[in-house]
């Protein structure tokens, strides 16, 4: 879904925004898991919930989308068609089955999160009691749906704990068979479940029910560590590459980037722009997620001024804001060189959006030639490519121009 911001603070009409306050990510980058916008508002505080997600679709998509590649198609996850569609359920006994049909049913097709929470207990409980592996691809796949479920629902801290629990199992695990090569295959495949938990439990910690941004940060940088241990490990050992096991480039790429977009949101530039141009590098050139990692970096070089060592902020401005203009239209020259069939709508949307923040940049510079340009330009491809966000984000930058004129 696209983005509109990243902050919705009040200014006044004369102060243009900060470049941080941007479109940094105008659509999600892969297949999606939970619908955490979907579901019926069951009390006041998810409505207010519900309202602090549209007004920063960038943090939902991210955590939806980061959870998805990281702990679904990433780390090897039980596709949720091969488990929850009737028919499907030959990986379970007939009595977890049922249960697991039910919990269907009530989630999606008779609403009812009372008898969906039941189901989805008792159908883990019951796994556990006929001794199916609790390390499985299955049981880990039905807690990871179940913890998206209370998610979706609002119960987040119930989500995080069983995410938490889950994690620390799988971890358990790795830690004690360290030395066990029989094992070894399994705990490659846990790691790299417990990477993407770790991540979605930080994403989860910037939900408003929780908002510990210091624990969000803490599992992030987690996350960052363990996929950069797991990748330079892979490089060094030359570990053999089994399906399902080895952290690709995307993989830890994905990792960082979430990582770097927590990092945006807090306004620490100095972290997020190491972690973005690290994402670069991993990133294929002809994928269009690479204009969105770019224009990343750039926001982040020209959001902020980097502090020295001793605190200090360095000297030249003007320089951080000329880097982010170069790698900004570096995001767009890449994506001038993306084909069909790797050039897709994202492309596009991405182009709009760091044309749009190449027009906040000369407006927080005082160039505003420069960023009516940009801005009329930002607004006449997005236009073009029925991208509606766009073209609001782009016309309210325009009329705060013209309202500045007056």
């Amino acid at each position: 879904m696209p983005c509109r911001t990243l902050a919705q603070h009040h200014r006044p009409q004369h102060c243009p925004p900060r470049v941080s306050e941007t479109l940094l990510r105008p659509g999600l980058r892969t297949r999606q898991a939970f619908n955490v916008r979907g579901h019926r508002q069951v009390n006041t505080r998810v409505q207010e919930a519900g309202q602090y997600l549209k007004d920063r679709p960038m943090f939902t998509a991210l955590g939806v989308v980061t959870f998805l590649t990281l702990f679904g198609g990433m780390y090897g996850l039980y596709q949720y068609n091969k488990i929850f569609v009737v028919g499907q359920f030959q990986a379970f006994p007939d009595p977890v089955a049922k249960k697991l049909r039910r919990a269907l049913y009530y989630s999606n097709y008779s609403p009812s999160p009372k008898d969906a929470v039941k189901n989805y207990r008792e159908a883990l409980a019951l796994a556990d009691q006929i001794g199916m592996d609790p390390y499985s691809d299955e049981i880990i796949g039905v807690k990871a749906h179940f913890a998206g479920y209370l998610e979706k629902i609002g119960q987040v801290h119930q989500s995080v704990a069983l995410l938490q629990l889950t994690r620390d199992d799988c971890q358990r695990y790795i830690n004690d068979n360290r030395d066990n090569e029989e094992n070894k295959t399994k705990s490659r495949k846990l790691l790299k479940k417990v990477i993407g938990m770790t991540v979605k439990i930080g994403e989860l910690y910037g939900h408003p029910y929780l908002q510990s941004p210091e624990m969000a940060e803490k599992n992030l940088s987690a996350a960052v560590s363990a996929v950069l241990q797991a990748k330079a490990r892979q490089e060094s050992e030359g570990e053999e590459k089994e399906e399902g096991t080895w952290v690709t480039d995307e993989e830890a790429g994905a990792t960082l980037e979430a990582a770097a977009e927590h990092y945006i949101q807090m306004d620490r530039y100095d972290l997020s722009a190491p972690l973005y141009l690290r994402a670069i590098e991993l990133c294929p050139k002809s994928d269009c997620n690479i204009v969105y990692l770019m224009n990343g970096l750039a926001v982040s070089l020209s959001g902020g001024t980097p502090q020295t060592s001793t605190g200090a902020p360095q000297a030249d401005r003007a320089a951080l804001f000329d880097a982010g203009r170069l790698w900004a239209n570096k995001a767009l020259e890449v994506a001038g060189e993306i084909k069909p069939p790797e050039r897709n709508e994202k492309c596009d949307t991405g182009c709009a959006t760091v044309i749009q923040n190449l027009g906040q940049m000369a407006e927080t510079q005082g160039d505003l030639t420069e960023a009516r340009r940009r801005y009329d330009e930002a607004r006449s491809l997005s236009k073009a490519i029925s991208y509606d966000i766009g073209v609001e984000v782009a016309t309210e930058a325009l009329a705060r121009l013209e309202g500045n004129k007056s």
